[in-house]
Protein backbone atom coordinates (compact mmCIF):
# COMPACT_ATOMS: atom_id res chain seq x y z
CA UNK A 1 0.00 0.00 0.00
CA UNK A 2 1.41 3.47 -1.04
CA UNK A 3 2.30 5.61 2.36
CA UNK A 4 -0.47 8.39 0.98
CA UNK A 5 -2.90 5.82 0.51
CA UNK A 6 -2.75 4.70 3.88
CA UNK A 7 -2.38 8.33 5.36
CA UNK A 8 -5.58 9.00 3.40
CA UNK A 9 -7.47 6.00 4.42
CA UNK A 10 -6.99 7.20 8.41
CA UNK A 11 -8.37 10.79 7.36
CA UNK A 12 -11.17 9.59 6.41
CA UNK A 13 -11.74 7.44 8.58
CA UNK A 14 -14.81 7.67 11.15
CA UNK A 15 -13.25 5.32 14.19
CA UNK A 16 -9.94 7.61 14.05
CA UNK A 17 -9.83 10.95 15.48
CA UNK A 18 -7.23 12.18 14.67
CA UNK A 19 -6.40 15.78 14.11
CA UNK A 20 -4.43 17.92 11.42
CA UNK A 21 -1.32 17.85 13.54
CA UNK A 22 -1.49 14.26 14.33
CA UNK A 23 -1.57 13.43 10.93
CA UNK A 24 0.67 14.94 9.90
CA UNK A 25 3.22 13.67 12.03
CA UNK A 26 2.25 10.20 11.49
CA UNK A 27 2.74 11.24 7.63
CA UNK A 28 6.34 12.43 7.90
CA UNK A 29 7.40 9.91 10.25
CA UNK A 30 5.97 7.54 7.69
CA UNK A 31 7.77 9.30 4.39
CA UNK A 32 10.88 9.27 6.59
CA UNK A 33 11.38 6.33 8.60
CA UNK A 34 14.65 4.55 7.07
CA UNK A 35 17.09 5.59 4.45
CA UNK A 36 16.40 2.77 2.42
CA UNK A 37 14.54 3.46 -0.62
CA UNK A 38 10.68 2.50 -0.04
CA UNK A 39 9.48 3.83 -3.03
CA UNK A 40 6.39 5.26 -0.48
CA UNK A 41 5.50 2.21 0.05
CA UNK A 42 4.50 1.14 3.30
CA UNK A 43 4.58 -2.85 4.55
CA UNK A 44 1.28 -2.94 5.88
CA UNK A 45 2.83 -6.38 8.17
CA UNK A 46 5.49 -4.23 9.23
CA UNK A 47 3.02 -1.62 10.35
CA UNK A 48 0.78 -4.32 12.19
CA UNK A 49 3.92 -5.56 13.83
CA UNK A 50 5.14 -2.07 15.47
CA UNK A 51 2.00 -1.50 16.47
CA UNK A 52 1.18 -4.70 18.34
CA UNK A 53 4.78 -4.14 20.29
CA UNK A 54 3.55 -0.55 21.34
CA UNK A 55 0.04 -1.75 22.86
CA UNK A 56 2.29 -4.55 24.60
CA UNK A 57 4.47 -1.54 25.69
CA UNK A 58 1.25 0.30 26.61
CA UNK A 59 -0.10 -2.97 28.60
CA UNK A 60 2.92 -3.12 30.60
CA UNK A 61 2.75 0.40 31.77
CA UNK A 62 -0.87 -0.42 32.81
CA UNK A 63 -0.18 -3.25 34.34
CA UNK A 64 2.99 -1.41 36.69
CA UNK A 65 0.46 1.61 37.36
CA UNK A 66 -2.10 -1.08 38.74
CA UNK A 67 0.44 -2.80 40.75
CA UNK A 68 1.08 0.37 42.42
CA UNK A 69 -2.41 0.83 42.97
CA UNK A 70 -2.95 -2.63 44.71
CA UNK A 71 -0.06 -1.56 47.14
CA UNK A 72 -2.05 1.43 48.08
CA UNK A 73 -5.54 -0.25 48.22
CA UNK A 74 -3.72 -2.84 50.63
CA UNK A 75 -3.02 0.04 52.78
CA UNK A 76 -6.14 1.65 52.61
CA UNK A 77 -8.28 -1.75 53.47
CA UNK A 78 -6.61 -1.95 56.55
CA UNK A 79 -8.21 0.68 57.66
CA UNK A 80 -11.19 1.42 55.33
CA UNK A 81 -13.17 -1.64 55.16
CA UNK A 82 -16.85 -0.01 54.39
CA UNK A 83 -17.83 1.08 51.13
CA UNK A 84 -19.48 4.54 52.55
CA UNK A 85 -15.19 5.08 53.82
CA UNK A 86 -13.79 4.38 50.39
CA UNK A 87 -16.30 6.62 48.96
CA UNK A 88 -15.34 9.67 51.67
CA UNK A 89 -11.19 9.02 51.05
CA UNK A 90 -11.95 9.43 47.55
CA UNK A 91 -14.22 12.71 47.78
CA UNK A 92 -11.48 13.86 50.37
CA UNK A 93 -9.18 13.44 48.26
CA UNK A 94 -10.96 14.86 44.99
CA UNK A 95 -12.21 17.91 47.35
CA UNK A 96 -8.62 18.94 47.93
CA UNK A 97 -7.70 18.59 44.00
CA UNK A 98 -7.13 21.45 42.29
CA UNK A 99 -7.58 21.53 38.09
CA UNK A 100 -7.34 17.17 39.00
CA UNK A 101 -4.23 18.01 40.59
CA UNK A 102 -3.01 17.35 44.18
CA UNK A 103 -0.02 17.83 46.31
CA UNK A 104 1.64 14.65 47.10
CA UNK A 105 1.97 16.02 50.73
CA UNK A 106 -1.50 17.00 50.94
CA UNK A 107 -2.64 13.27 49.60
CA UNK A 108 0.16 11.74 52.28
CA UNK A 109 -1.79 13.72 54.91
CA UNK A 110 -5.28 12.64 53.92
CA UNK A 111 -4.56 9.35 54.33
CA UNK A 112 -2.03 9.41 57.05
CA UNK A 113 -3.27 11.99 59.50
CA UNK A 114 -7.23 11.94 58.42
CA UNK A 115 -7.45 8.34 57.85
CA UNK A 116 -4.54 6.73 59.68
CA UNK A 117 -3.35 4.92 56.42
CA UNK A 118 0.21 4.38 56.22
CA UNK A 119 1.80 3.98 52.81
CA UNK A 120 5.40 3.57 52.33
CA UNK A 121 7.99 6.79 51.32
CA UNK A 122 8.81 4.40 48.52
CA UNK A 123 4.89 4.55 47.35
CA UNK A 124 4.26 7.91 47.34
CA UNK A 125 7.83 8.31 45.05
CA UNK A 126 5.93 5.64 42.66
CA UNK A 127 2.97 7.71 42.16
CA UNK A 128 4.54 10.58 41.97
CA UNK A 129 6.92 9.32 38.76
CA UNK A 130 3.88 8.24 37.06
CA UNK A 131 1.64 11.02 37.99
CA UNK A 132 3.82 14.46 38.83
CA UNK A 133 3.62 15.34 34.91
CA UNK A 134 4.86 19.18 36.01
CA UNK A 135 7.64 17.74 38.38
CA UNK A 136 6.21 20.29 40.98
CA UNK A 137 4.81 17.71 43.80
CA UNK A 138 1.58 17.59 42.22
CA UNK A 139 0.35 14.77 41.05
CA UNK A 140 -3.04 13.75 38.74
CA UNK A 141 -5.35 12.26 41.10
CA UNK A 142 -8.08 11.54 39.15
CA UNK A 143 -7.07 7.49 38.27
CA UNK A 144 -6.27 7.05 41.35
CA UNK A 145 -9.49 7.92 42.74
CA UNK A 146 -11.28 5.69 39.96
CA UNK A 147 -9.28 2.98 41.04
CA UNK A 148 -10.10 3.39 44.42
CA UNK A 149 -14.02 3.44 44.02
CA UNK A 150 -13.19 0.77 41.25
CA UNK A 151 -10.57 -1.89 41.47
CA UNK A 152 -11.27 -3.32 37.68
CA UNK A 153 -10.31 -0.13 36.42
CA UNK A 154 -7.35 -1.08 33.87
CA UNK A 155 -7.44 1.84 31.04
CA UNK A 156 -5.69 4.94 32.24
CA UNK A 157 -5.41 8.42 30.35
CA UNK A 158 -1.92 8.65 29.09
CA UNK A 159 -2.11 12.30 28.62
CA UNK A 160 -1.84 12.40 32.73
CA UNK A 161 1.00 10.04 32.78
CA UNK A 162 4.55 10.73 32.88
CA UNK A 163 6.19 11.20 29.67
CA UNK A 164 9.09 10.22 31.02
CA UNK A 165 7.64 6.61 31.43
CA UNK A 166 6.51 6.35 28.22
CA UNK A 167 10.49 7.79 26.67
CA UNK A 168 11.72 5.09 29.03
CA UNK A 169 10.15 1.83 27.46
CA UNK A 170 10.54 3.73 24.43
CA UNK A 171 13.69 3.27 24.50
CA UNK A 172 13.74 0.48 25.82
CA UNK A 173 12.29 -0.70 22.15
CA UNK A 174 14.49 1.12 20.38
CA UNK A 175 17.32 -1.04 22.44
CA UNK A 176 15.81 -4.22 21.80
CA UNK A 177 14.95 -3.67 18.45
CA UNK A 178 18.72 -2.87 17.57
CA UNK A 179 19.80 -5.87 19.56
CA UNK A 180 17.92 -7.96 17.39
CA UNK A 181 17.80 -6.95 13.63
CA UNK A 182 20.91 -8.36 11.90
CA UNK A 183 21.18 -5.97 9.65
CA UNK A 184 20.86 -2.25 11.93
CA UNK A 185 23.94 -4.38 13.94
CA UNK A 186 26.37 -5.01 11.27
CA UNK A 187 26.09 -1.32 10.26
CA UNK A 188 27.09 0.15 13.50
Amino acid sequence: MRKEDFIYTLLESEIFTLDRKEISNIASLMLNISERNDKGWIDLEELQNSYNTYISRQLLIEARIVDLFEKFKLCIIKKCTELDQFEALAADIQARAVDSKINITDLKSILEDQYGIVIRYGLYDQLASYFDLDRDGTIYIGSFCEYIYDPTLRKFNFHKVNPGVMTTQICDYIRDCIANHPSINQQS
